[in-house]
This record gives C-alpha cells, sequence and structure tokens, in this order.
C-alpha cells in the first residue's frame, strides 16, 4: 500500500516516516485491505486543535484523528506530534511507542475498528497491542 507521508508539524520529524511505513505494511498483511494507499499527516498543536473542533465539537488538540477513506483510498490520519509528546510523557513511553500507538489506531478506525462501547475498546486495544508488538524490533 502506498503511504501519502506529510509533514506539516513545523519540525523535522523524518525518522517517524519508516516507523509509519512498517505499520502500514504489517497492517496491509494482516488484513489485506482493499485500498491502494493511505496518508499519514503530522500537525501542528494549532491544527490539530482547529481539526478537532471543526470535526468532533472537542475545543482542544488530539493526539490522532482518523478519516476513513473510499474507493480505493484508506484515508487521512492526522497526527499531532506535539500531543504525541505529552501523551508519551503521560504513559510513560518513549515519544517512539506512542508515535506507533497513534498510527496503529488511526489505521485501525480507518478500516472500520471503533472503540464506542467497553467490548468494542477491549477487542480495538488487543489488537492494537498485537499489531505494534509485532512491529517492534
Amino acid at each position: 500500500m502506498k503511504l501519502l507521508w506529510q509533514n506539516k508539524s513545523h519540525e523535522s520529524l523524518k525518522q517517524l516516516k519508516p516507523i509509519a511505513r512498517r505499520y502500514v505494511d504489517l497492517v496491509t498483511q494482516r488484513f489485506q485491505p482493499p485500498f491502494d494507499e493511505v496518508s499519514i499527516t503530522l500537525v501542528s498543536r494549532r491544527a490539530m486543535k482547529q481539526m478537532n473542533l471543526t470535526f468532533r465539537g472537542f475545543n482542544n488538540p488530539t493526539d490522532v484523528l482518523t478519516f476513513p477513506g473510499e474507493n480505493g483510498y484508506m484515508g487521512d490520519i492526522v497526527i499531532c506530534y506535539p500531543v504525541v509528546v505529552e501523551k508519551a510523557i503521560d504513559e510513560q513511553m518513549t515519544t517512539e511507542e506512542y508515535f506507533r500507538f497513534t498510527v496503529v489506531h488511526g489505521l485501525l478506525h480507518a478500516l472500520g475498528y471503533d472503540h464506542q462501547t467497553p467490548e468494542d475498546y477491549e477487542a480495538m486495544m488487543t489488537l492494537q497491542e498485537e499489531i505494534i508488538n509485532q512491529g517492534v524490533v
């Protein structure tokens, strides 16, 4: 699957692209989705706050938003790197570990997984952890 990578975060984050690529490949191998490409965009705190307000009604930045696609396009995954850094600290994880979490989380949402009920949350988190662990080198 083709990865469309954009960094609009105002930080040099090219080291994260291979991580994203690895998880796109793992998800593609595992699910063999009928998609040709997916977009992952890194954005600033300000941009994510505006997107979260516009699309979800929350006036704060979040770590990841997913916009599922159609017709061969898996969708757009938008990640706020400054929030990734903050949440990594809160969760006592490295930034890379939390970035992996956001990438896989976004990919699963693009595939239709959700966590609206406790059962769905548990199933999605279990699957997410399996995929993350599979990709850890």
